[in-house]
């Protein structure tokens, strides 16, 4: 098992018409392996009706979080966050998957954050606005709802 410090949220943002939102680690992966990456950048991807599925092995350094992706899992939350939370199922798979890999790899919550956050925690990370404002701004309360589980 590989050192594992951080567990990183990502938003899918705007997505196309026809995404599988309930099966997307192919579709994820196909447009990552078309960077040019050798899998789908995320370790663990939750759908809208509470789902769990594995991305890139846990064990396998991702690529979702450019400057940190060393220390990290990267956590796909599927849907677009801006302005929407994500729903009651898909908020409770993530607590619980968070909960897990915080367990499982000895990640203090408080080391659970959106991509956003990268730059400030690691000089030269690159981010995006993920996991989106709705989603950002539950943090705190996610942190809390994981905390309860360990």
């Amino acid at each position: 098992m590989r050192d594992v410090d951080f567990l990183i949220i990502h938003h899918i943002g705007a997505m196309p018409a026809g995404f599988p939102v309930e099966d997307p680690v192919p579709t994820v992966r196909s447009w990552h392996q078309a960077r040019g990456w050798s899998d789908i950048g995320y370790h663990k991807v939750v759908t809208p009706s509470g789902a769990i599925k594995q991305g890139r092995a846990d064990t396998v350094v991702g690529a979702h979080a450019f400057g940190a992706n060393g220390p990290s899992l990267g956590i796909l939350v599927v849907g677009d966050f801006r302005t929407k939370a994500p729903g009651t199922a898909q908020r409770k798979a993530l607590v619980n998957a968070l909960a897990t890999l915080c367990k499982r790899h000895g990640v203090p919550v408080s080391h659970i954050i959106g991509h956003r956050d990268v730059p400030r925690l690691f000089p030269g990370g690159a981010a995006s606005d993920c996991p989106g404002d709705a989603l950002y701004a539950q943090l705190p309360s996610i942190r809390r709802e994981v905390e309860a589980y360990l």
